[in-house]
């Protein structure tokens, strides 16, 4: 039973932190129109770039690894003089997590199109140093 719900909970787990419930969309769609130095003074600068159809395409990547807890389960058995020993061990290993948010640039440098890929991208607004992805919104001065 408990290997039924750590599976649940993986699966939630993994369908809920791929930029789900159009936060991915919202966070990207934020930064059209905008200059490649607003994008930058809020995220960084970018891990790549590319010239592609005679646009400039810049990436940020978010990488994660996780290494998965496993569990060691054991039996003995004495017959005679000599014990056996049977062990299962289950779970463990590594999760890799990434997260791709890429603009697409036109020759004056402002964002005409976007996209994103990934397991790892935000599902929700807060959490996890995702909050400063969408653009901030200008306070008016009147």
């Amino acid at each position: 039973m408990t290997s039924i719900l750590k599976y649940i909970f993986t699966l939630i787990l993994l369908t809920s932190c791929s930029g789900g419930f159009g936060t991915m969309d919202r966070i990207m769609s934020s930064w059209e129109g905008s200059h490649i130095d607003e994008v930058i003074s809020q995220w960084g600068y970018p891990h790549g770039e590319q010239n592609i159809a005679g646009k400039k395409i810049y990436f940020w990547d978010r990488n994660a690894m996780l290494s998965l807890p496993s569990t060691t389960t054991s039996t003995a058995q004495v017959v005679g003089d000599t014990i056996i020993i049977n062990s299962n061990t289950s779970g463990g290993g590594i999760s890799s997590w990434s997260c791709r948010r890429t603009l697409a640039l036109n020759d004056n440098n402002i964002v005409v199109s976007w996209g994103w890929s990934g397991n790892n991208c935000p599902f929700a607004d807060i959490a996890m140093g995702y909050q400063h992805w969408q653009k901030k919104k200008e306070v008016s001065q009147d």
